[in-house]
């Protein structure tokens, strides 16, 4: 079994300790500094004690602060090349299934100093968990970065469709029509027909907010989009100019 299918499993039996062993033993195993040479790595320690030896030797202080800095470099600045983003990907997801956001964000903090690549797996975890704390805000932007990363990726990955309808929702009652043109963009880059689903809620939020938009009509006809009797009586409102 893979460290990424035992961890998986860890999570869904609950034990936490379990699942972090497994990780830190598959971080110990594959996600190690890179090997230098040992030539240049003597040479260059060589220079740093001539360079010392030419100046003042520094104070206790910035001796424990340059341990502290060479320390964390050393912790994660290392990259590797080919760290699975999908195993910390299932570390975090079993955190915040705990309820244990500051251990999931820091981890992915971590994961990508040390090289990992966040996916849109990755935004979808934290999506959820801001869905089910009533967080829209957060939720939104985790969701933008989500479509974002898999737009980038070119593995496509588009929100669901009662997520897409609880974000749209969330901008008709802010009267946020700049959030909701913005979110109707992002999801025009992986979706090709939005359909009612978003262009209805759209067309609230511009009522709701009072603002004017002459050109939705012909939106909805390039857009192959018909609304309901209610939505309509709010279109004839905000295209009143035209």
């Amino acid at each position: 079994m893979s460290y990424l299918n035992m961890i998986q499993v860890l999570a869904n039996l609950k034990d936490l300790p379990a699942a972090e062993a497994c990780f830190k033993e598959w971080e110990a195993r594959h996600i190690h500094p890179p090997k230098t040479n040992t030539k240049d790595s003597d040479a260059t320690k060589a220079s740093t004690v001539e360079l010392e030896s030419s100046t003042d030797a520094p104070n206790n202080n910035q001796a424990d602060v340059k341990g502290t800095k060479d320390k964390g470099t050393e912790d994660l600045g290392l990259k590797h090349p080919k760290y699975d983003i999908r195993v910390a990907n299932a570390m975090i997801k079993a955190y915040v299934a705990e309820g244990m956001l500051d251990k999931a964000t820091a981890l992915k903090k971590r994961a990508k100093m040390r090289g990992g690549r966040l996916n849109a797996k990755t935004w979808e975890i934290f999506m959820e968990h801001y869905l089910k704390e009533g967080d829209l805000k957060m939720a939104y932007w985790c969701a933008d970065r989500a479509i974002k990363k898999g737009h980038s990726s070119g593995r496509i990955w588009v929100p669901p469709r009662e997520v897409t309808e609880r974000l749209m929702v969330y901008f008709e009652l802010n009267k946020d029509v700049d959030g909701a043109e913005k979110f109707v963009e992002t999801l025009k880059k992986v979706q090709k027909d939005l359909g009612s689903l978003v262009f209805e809620p759209l067309i609230r939020t511009y009522a709701s907010a009072g603002k004017k938009f002459p050109g939705m009509r012909h939106r909805l006809k390039i857009e192959n989009v018909e609304v309901s009797e209610g939505t309509a009586v709010l279109l004839d409102s905000i295209c009143i100019d035209q």
